[in-house]
């Protein structure tokens, strides 16, 4: 495939999938150096969680810049969505588009602060105010990518939507409504399990992302004045 017949909008697809994940394979792969006896697969193990990771230095410095960078792709994956929504539908209602994009936003806000509350000296990290920017991020997200679906399901009698390819998103956020109440309980709990639940939370959350890929062929994101 031509890269030359990618759009910009599946280009960002592709980012906001590939950005987290090379991110955090990364700092498992410094850490895994620094520290042999730390080895371990944390999508199997319950051996260390995505917010930990981003803690010890050096580990945090790419930790940081990968996924701040990350909360920036995926603001700019919602101005996309929010163009091809109104530019598919336009008698869409502009209140149904901004209550999505302040959904999201408040998602990458609780992000960003999750992120800059981490810090190499662990004790002093507020992490009940850590937990709760979390909590913020996962619920707001899956919130925002459910509110997405749901309005496209509805719009499944259009000629410009292709039903089948909505089946995995569909998919992808039924299962990360299923590892998000499994992480609620886990973490009400304190169970160690919950740090495993949080890398297959962030792996199907992007690879949401990445599953508008065939929807967006077709789609050009350009400025408008």
């Amino acid at each position: 495939m031509s890269t030359s017949n990618v759009t910009l909008a599946q280009k960002l697809c592709l980012a906001a999938f590939i950005l987290p994940l090379t991110t955090l394979i990364v700092c498992l792969l410094l850490l895994w150096y620094i520290s042999p006896t730390d080895a371990c697969i944390p999508w199997l193990a319950h051996c260390v969680g995505v917010w930990q990771i981003g803690i010890p230095d050096p580990i945090s410095f790419v930790f940081r810049a990968g996924m701040f960078a990350t909360v920036v792709v995926w603001w700019c994956w919602w101005y996309s969505m929010k163009a091809w929504l109104l530019f598919t539908s336009p008698t869409l209602p502009m209140w149904s588009v901004r209550h999505c994009l302040f959904i999201a936003g408040l998602a990458c806000m609780g992000l960003a602060i999750a992120i800059a509350l981490l810090r190499p000296d662990a004790q002093n990290i507020p992490w009940q105010f850590q937990s709760s920017a979390a909590a913020v991020f996962w619920i707001a997200m899956s919130l925002a990518q459910s509110r997405t679906m749901h309005w496209l399901k509805r719009q499944q009698s259009q000629p410009w939507l292709n039903c089948a390819q909505l089946l995995w998103p569909q998919r992808l956020v039924n299962m990360q409504w299923l590892l998000l109440g499994a992480y609620l309980v886990l973490s009400v709990a304190q169970l160690e399990w919950q740090k495993t639940l949080e890398w297959w939370l962030l792996l199907v959350m992007s690879a949401f992302w990445l599953s508008f890929w065939p929807q967006w062929r077709h789609f050009r994101l350009v400025m408008a004045e």
